[in-house]
């Protein structure tokens, strides 16, 4: 499942970076937790089961990992290999254990295939309302022409509004719609 990683394992968990850890050249594995891009900079914070630890990419220290960093969204699985250090007082989040420190990426590892044209989830979920409804449609068609139905008169069954939805999701799920239109048992 993780293949992109190949054989690197990480050196730290993301809830476990100390003002200690200062210094450190670090791998991190984990989810994108939330990415804030403020033009050279981008924040993204990485979590796994232990914490979260926030970690910077410069565009003046790596143009290409910067636009790299642009790409990444929420809960995308990445890797990330840096050095710690600490943050400036003004910037310390004392809500997090994490909160001191911060990790400056070198190299970030991910699997390319999240960079799929993927539409946004308002514009699936619109497009799945458009197929349910023209769904419902067609099924309601189908039971007023059908052998099905028993006859070309609506039944109280399927004058119900949720009728023809229930119908067409049984249908879509078992593939038991055939070309004609006919619904096979």
């Amino acid at each position: 499942m993780l293949d992109f990683l190949g054989d690197l394992k990480r050196t730290h968990m993301c809830g476990a970076l100390r003002a200690s850890d200062a210094g450190k050249k670090t791998i991190l594995m984990g989810w994108v937790n939330r990415r804030r891009d403020l033009g050279n900079l981008i924040f993204v914070d990485v979590r796994d089961r232990s914490g979260v630890t926030q970690v910077v990419f410069s565009e003046e220290r790596n143009a290409a990992l910067h636009e790299k960093a642009e790409l990444l969204r929420n809960e995308f699985v990445i890797a990330v290999i840096g050095t710690v250090r600490l943050r400036d007082t003004d910037t310390v989040n004392r809500n997090i254990p994490t909160g001191e420190v911060e990790l400056v990426a070198d190299e970030l590892i991910d699997d390319a295939r999240m960079y799929v044209d993927v539409p946004p989830r308002r514009e699936l979920r619109r497009d799945h309302e458009v197929h349910r409804r023209g769904c419902g449609e067609r099924e309601n068609k189908h039971l007023l022409h059908s052998d099905l139905a028993g006859s070309t008169e609506r039944t109280p069954w399927n004058d119900t509004p949720r009728a023809p939805q229930v119908l067409c999701e049984s249908a879509a799920s078992v593939e038991i719609v055939e070309r004609s239109g006919r619904i096979m048992a």
